[in-house]
C-alpha cells in the first residue's frame, strides 16, 4: 500500500512539473511560428502609403510604387499653367527612371481621413540647372491603401526659376542672339513630368528648345 502510494504521489508531482513546462513549451512555438511566418500586411493608413511610395521612388523599387498607385490616378501639377501635366502611373515611372529622382521630404502630415500633404524638394537628371532646389507642395489622396489623387503646386521661388530659365531658353533662340550655353540635360522638357516630379516647362520652353536643337 506504501508502495501504491509513493507511485501515485510520483505521478502526481511529475504531472504538476510537466503541465505548466509543456503550455510554455506550446505558447513559445506558437510565437516563434508567429514570427517566422508571413509578414505583416502593408498598412493603409495613408500617411505610411504615401511614405513608403516616396522612400520606394527613391530607391528606385518601381514595382513598389506601381503597387501603391490605383491605375487609374492621374498625376497632376500645377494645373492651368505653362508648367502643368497630367501622367499615368507609368509615365511618372517612365520619367523617375530616367531622371533617377529623388524626393528630399522636409514634412509629411496626414491631413484628413484620406489625405496626406508633402512639402519636398525634387532632385533629377532630367531637370533643368534652376537657381534653387525644385521644390513644392503636394497634395495625395489614399483610398483602401492605394493612392488615388495627387496633385503637385510649385514653390513660388520654383515658378520663378522656371520663368527666367524660359526667358534664357527663348533668347537664346532668337536669331542673333548669343547663346546661353544651356547644358544638354536641360532639353528633354518633360521635366519632371513622372516620378511626380513631372512639371513640363511649357510650350514657351520646348519651343525656344526644339529651335535651339534645330540649328
Amino acid at each position: 500500500m506504501k508502495k501504491l502510494f509513493a507511485l501515485a504521489v510520483v505521478v502526481l508531482l511529475a504531472a504538476l512539473y510537466a503541465g505548466p513546462a509543456t503550455g510554455y513549451a506550446r505558447a513559445k512555438s506558437q510565437t516563434n511560428a508567429n514570427q517566422l511566418g508571413a509578414p505583416a500586411a502593408q498598412s493603409s493608413n495613408p500617411a505610411d502609403v504615401v511614405r513608403t511610395f516616396l522612400d520606394a521612388l527613391n530607391r528606385a523599387d518601381y514595382d513598389t510604387v506601381r503597387s501603391l498607385s490605383d491605375p487609374s490616378t492621374h498625376y497632376l501639377a500645377d494645373p492651368g499653367t505653362p508648367f502643368g501635366f497630367d501622367q499615368t502611373i507609368d509615365q511618372v515611372i517612365d520619367f523617375a527612371r530616367k531622371g533617377g529622382e529623388r524626393w528630399n521630404v522636409s514634412s509629411l502630415t496626414q491631413t484628413g481621413p484620406d489625405a496626406v500633404v508633402v512639402e519636398a524638394s525634387i532632385s533629377s537628371t532630367a531637370l533643368p540647372p534652376l537657381a534653387h532646389p525644385y521644390g513644392g507642395t503636394s497634395t495625395w489622396k489614399v483610398t483602401n491603401g492605394k493612392v488615388t489623387g495627387f496633385l503637385f503646386i510649385s514653390s513660388e521661388q520654383t515658378r520663378n526659376d522656371l520663368a527666367a530659365f524660359a526667358a534664357a531658353a527663348a533668347a537664346t533662340s532668337q536669331p542673333g542672339m548669343p547663346k546661353t550655353g544651356l547644358p544638354q540635360q536641360a532639353l528633354p522638357i518633360a521635366l519632371l513630368a513622372a516620378g511626380l516630379s513631372a512639371l513640363a516647362l511649357g510650350a514657351l520652353i520646348r519651343r525656344a528648345v526644339l529651335q535651339q536643337r534645330g540649328r
